[in-house]
């Protein structure tokens, strides 16, 4: 029988080694998730930006040895008027031979005198895993007409909350993830505003060992 020795949750980059004694591992991992778009509205336009995708999750298990690995790092906040940055991928194993594992793709902006649509960003994929599941699609935003404008609500992943979207009549900006690998929410304005989008959260890789 298999006794489940502590749990590792990793950071940064660097060399997983196991504990001694240790038999097999079971990893698993979240690339970074992408930061909200930001908005720029100016005179008769509204402007409205996509919620962002979240990191692609994936799972390894196999024998207990040492690994390179490295978790992507969270996308950036839009500033106002730009798109937002994407996610970073997240490795374990050389070259990413156990776990490959895309960031979500940042949220966009765009502006219109009536109505505006930017589609939410798309999650990160799976390149690498025993067990994979790419990042969910961020929510779209819109505007219409002067009349309001909303940000899109950016993608959840196993290990966060997707930061939600500003909804707006004035000007608003976008909301941060949380936890790790979810995206950041939309920014949001009309008339005359700039705002910027939601970051999204770093990736992460927890490893649990199990020896006899």
């Amino acid at each position: 029988a298999f006794v489940t020795a502590t749990t590792q949750v990793l950071a940064g980059s660097g060399t997983f080694t196991p504990t001694a004694g240790a038999i097999w591992i079971w990893v698993r991992g979240v690339a970074g998730g992408g930061g909200g778009g930001g908005a720029n509205s100016a005179g008769t336009t509204a402007s409205a930006c996509g919620g962002v995708g979240a990191g692609a999750y994936g799972e390894y298990f196999g024998t207990a040895a040492s690994f390179a690995y490295a978790i992507g790092a969270a996308g950036t906040a839009g500033a106002a008027g730009a798109t937002g940055g994407t996610g970073g991928s997240t490795t374990f194993g050389t070259a990413g031979a156990q776990l490959n594992l895309a960031g979500g793709i940042g949220g966009t902006h765009t502006n219109a005198a009536v109505t505006c649509f930017s589609a939410g960003g798309a999650g990160g994929a799976v390149t690498t895993a025993v067990n994979g599941i790419a990042g969910g699609r961020g929510e779209s935003g819109w505007g219409y007409n002067l009349q309001g404008s909303q940000g899109g609500m950016g993608a959840a992943s196993p290990f966060g909350a997707g930061g939600a979207g500003a909804g707006t009549v004035t000007n608003a900006a976008g909301n941060a993830g949380t936890g790790f690998g979810s995206g950041g929410g939309g920014a949001a304005s009309i008339a005359t505003g700039s705002q910027t989008g939601g970051a999204g959260t770093i990736g992460t890789i927890i490893v649990t060992e199990f020896y006899s």
